[in-house]
């Protein structure tokens, strides 16, 4: 059975290719790993723009993490770094309202 052990929620940029295969890769066995994108537009991958991606991905983060939260899985991770550090987010800002995060033993 797929997810025994856990599963795991990845909010991903729009372009990012290697999240999802180095994550597949790494997941150990009875752990399944689930994705969904975070939204922004113009071109990834560049400087140019950054900022503005960024503040829309963060606007982003509310829908992507109820998409999320249907799974449920036992940790959601936020796999991009700007908007982790944007001076806009908080801890308390990353999570959806009415998602309950379990305590679940993976060893």
């Amino acid at each position: 059975m797929t997810g025994w052990r856990a599963r795991i929620g990845f909010l991903v940029p729009p372009g990012n290719p290697t999240v999802e295969p180095e994550m597949t890769e790494l997941a150990p066995a009875g752990v399944s790993v689930h994705f969904t994108r975070m939204s922004a537009s113009g071109s990834a991958g560049t400087h140019s723009g950054q900022d503005e991606r960024t503040r829309e991905q963060i606007a982003s983060l509310d829908d992507a993490t109820r998409l999320m939260a249907m799974i449920p899985p036992q940790a959601i991770v936020l796999a991009h770094t700007p908007p982790a550090i944007h001076s806009a987010v908080t801890p308390r800002r990353l999570w959806s309202p009415g998602w309950k995060p379990r305590q679940v033993p993976v060893s």
